[in-house]
């Protein structure tokens, strides 16, 4: 079974460009990964058809490193 995180990693990767060394929990979507705003919707949609999650606008707006995205998908997922 896949981890939340190599799935995040998928999801994020499909959107903008992802060093593998650059992709820790301290990452910030928009600093590390230069995600901007449609970028990051692309990227709340990714989760949302990965994890079966819904993710509300303002929630996604708190989400900005890769381990509150996670924290955040533990929290969804059963």
């Amino acid at each position: 079974m896949e981890t939340i995180e190599a799935r995040l990693k998928r999801v994020v990767s499909s959107v903008v460009a992802v060093d593998d060394d650059d992709f820790k929990p301290e990452a910030s979507l928009v600093e590390n990964f230069n995600a901007d705003s449609f970028d990051l919707v692309e990227i709340a949609m990714g989760i949302e058809d990965e994890f079966s999650i819904r993710i509300p606008p303002d929630d996604m707006t708190r989400l900005t490193t890769i381990r509150g995205v996670m924290d955040y998908i533990k929290s969804k997922v059963k």
